[in-house]
């Protein structure tokens, strides 16, 4: 088979042979050479990964200690909450009691203010009737 405007038909064959080892070597050079770049661009990928997992791990386990943290505190918080309460009703329930007594002071204070009074009106009525009963000099 002979073409006119082929070029690899007028070259001998050696040259021809040749032209196909050394696009075979070219072409096995390439395949390796590709082959490294992937075997290359799989381990850097891998290893912005295992970055990027491991930041990410990083930021949920803060995430994690923050909520734990936060949780324990709501927890303290709520406890307080409860002593303060119960506290603060039993203050109530003294503070009630005391202004009992002293309403109940303020009562047996009047009731004396007044007994005192009727005794004075009592003494004074007795005085008029001694000095009624009494004869004028």
């Amino acid at each position: 088979f002979y073409h006119r405007d082929c070029i690899l038909c007028r070259r001998p064959m050696s040259e021809i042979q040749q032209l196909i080892k050394e696009h075979k070597e070219r072409t096995a050079r390439l395949k390796e050479q590709n082959e490294a770049k992937v075997k290359e661009t799989l381990s850097a990928c891998n290893d912005f990964s295992n970055v990027l997992v491991d930041s990410v791990n990083k930021d949920v386990m803060e995430v994690f200690t923050n909520q734990h943290v936060l949780e324990n505190g709501a927890k303290d918080l709520q406890q307080q909450t409860q002593k303060f309460l119960q506290q603060t009703q039993n203050w109530i329930k003294l503070f009630d009691q005391f202004n009992k007594s002293l309403k109940e002071l303020g009562d047996v204070s009047n009731w004396a203010r007044m007994i005192e009074t009727d005794v004075k009106q009592l003494v004074t009525t007795m005085d008029h009737i001694c000095q009624k009963k009494r004869p004028n000099p």
